[in-house]
């Protein structure tokens, strides 16, 4: 039952029925010790960190019932290098990146350690899942891209250090027009048993962010190791 990331696409008809299908799936079934850039993913930035380079490790993280699979995982210092991988395009319907995740560490500050963007810039962040310090844990936060005021939003759960949790990040394309500014993205965080639809209620609740434009697609998935003052450490 070792998987770590996992991207979904449901298309939702008007009627009410959907259809699902996995489109990428990573369970880092590679070496262990050897990069991930070595194994399928690509250095982002420019130019590319070579501190901290994310490595292949083991063991993979496990939760009951999310669907078997062998492999490893990755560990995120709070810096250093990035990296990023593509899936066939998405751009109606509902994406879902679903993630196994343990948190050691978390900064009162916050930063992102995942996200999505579309074909045009791989760069252009959407969906951004931040962690920051709560007491003895941590919440989990979400912004739709770069705004500041208002933005950030964060669950109001106080995770615990040392957890596995499996976390599901929804981004939902809204109306026919692309790049406006109606999608929303959401958050769930199960640590129980994992519901056999899609819960009523989130841990985010469903986000819009009305000064940052809509994506006009979806195509790649970033782990991000984040800035040394602000971002946490994890598998």
């Amino acid at each position: 039952m070792k998987k770590y990331f996992q991207i979904i696409v449901v298309f939702i008809l008007l009627i009410g029925v959907s259809k699902a299908q996995t489109i990428f799936e990573e369970n880092f079934n590679y070496t262990v010790g050897t990069m991930l850039n070595t194994n399928g993913w690509t250095p982002s930035g420019s130019p590319p960190s070579t501190v901290n380079q994310l490595l292949v490790t083991s063991p993979g993280l496990t939760f009951t019932g999310y669907p078997p699979a062998a492999g490893n995982g990755t560990t995120l210092a709070n810096t250093g290098e990035d990296v990023y991988r593509s899936f066939s395009g998405q751009k109606t319907g509902s994406v879902y990146l679903s993630f196994l995740m343990n948190v050691q560490t978390a900064q009162a500050t916050g930063d992102y350690f995942i996200a999505l963007s579309p074909s045009a810039s791989q760069t252009n962040y959407y969906a951004r899942t931040h962690l920051k310090s709560s007491g003895n844990g941590y919440l989990i936060g979400l912004s739709k891209s770069n705004e500041l005021t208002g933005g950030y939003v964060y669950g109001t759960t106080v995770l615990n250090f040392n957890t596995t949790y499996l976390v599901v990040v929804k981004h939902l394309f809204l109306g026919t027009v692309a790049d406006s500014t109606n999608d929303t993205e959401q958050v769930f965080v199960i640590s129980g048993t994992i519901p056999s639809t899609e819960p009523t209620s989130s841990e985010i609740a469903p986000y819009t962010q009305t000064t940052k434009t809509d994506p006009k697609d979806l195509s790649y998935v970033t782990i991000r190791q984040g800035s040394s003052t602000a971002a946490a450490t994890l598998k």
